[in-house]
């Protein structure tokens, strides 16, 4: 069963299954390439889930998919100011998540969710040691997926989730704040080339990650110079915004490359993805 949540915040005071009309949802949500939602409802709100692997970004998809491993000690954790919503984005929800909050929809029918924010802070889990994961990737695969959660979302207040024959509706209502859902990030070091880190550029604590795509050209050694430009002009714009020395610039290595070539107009042609990363000291 494959169910889509829409998140945006609401504070709702209603407990039980009850229709309702509520404002039309903002259209910008932040989706990926792909359309996949990388941010799932939890079965137990106590659980401790940052740091931990997933193997798969595809719903359903709740804690009790994820696992820790030896390869999980090469993340920390940090709190972070959130600039805007954290709960606003699609969602996912088995069936025991489903459950626990109350949801309950009919097939594939897509449920939107309304959820008032706990704070603009979070917790969150990033690569912290990028060398030493890649090491412990290449030296354990079976201990390393390509995925592990990177935030934890906090709220308080009611789901409400909507389905196109019923409308909106309530669910579950908690009065303190308490963890509801977890979000995924990519594990660039999963694979030696190709992976998740195209369609999700890495979460880094003390350090950033850098994702660079080419246009389409007719020559790899085009669409490599130009993947590396476009990444290398991310991360000279956050060093300059953050009041850094270009100097910082020197410590910028690139850690992953995929290439694709295919057929177009007037012969073959390439793509080019590169990971840039870039040590930052506070």
């Amino acid at each position: 069963m494959h169910w889509q949540l829409l998140a945006t915040s609401a504070l709702l005071t209603i407990g039980c299954a009850k229709r309702i009309e509520l404002p039309t949802v903002p259209p910008d949500l932040p989706l990926d390439a792909a359309g996949v939602a990388r941010r799932h409802l939890l079965v137990s709100p106590s659980s401790t889930v940052l740091g931990r692997f997933a193997s798969r970004d595809t719903s359903p998809l709740d804690e009790t998919s994820t696992r820790q491993t030896a390869c999980g000690a090469f993340f920390d954790t940090a709190e972070i100011t959130l600039d805007d919503d954290p709960l606003r984005g699609l969602y996912t929800a088995t069936p025991g998540a489903a459950a626990r909050w109350d949801i309950h929809s009919p097939g594939s029918a897509q449920i939107t969710v309304w959820r008032e924010p706990a704070a603009r802070s979070a917790r969150i889990a990033g690569i912290s040691d990028p060398e030493g994961l890649a090491q412990c990737c290449a030296a354990e695969p079976a201990a390393c997926d390509e995925w592990f959660v990177s935030l934890s979302h906090v709220g308080a207040g009611t789901l409400a989730w909507q389905t196109p024959a019923d409308g909106w509706l309530f669910g579950t209502t908690t009065e303190e704040p308490a963890p509801f859902a977890f979000e995924l990030s990519a594990n660039p070091y999963a694979t030696d080339g190709c992976g998740a880190w195209q369609r999700s550029v890495p979460r880094a604590i003390g350090g950033a990650f850098f994702l660079g795509v080419s246009n389409a050209t007719f020559t790899e050694e085009n669409a490599r110079r130009d993947a590396i430009t476009r990444a290398t002009q991310q991360a000279s714009e956050l060093v300059r915004s953050s009041g850094r020395s270009d100097v910082v610039l020197d410590s910028l290595r690139e850690e992953r490359w995929c290439i694709d070539t295919f057929p177009g107009a007037g012969g073959t042609q390439h793509l080019a993805h590169v990971l840039l990363y870039l040590p930052l000291s506070e």
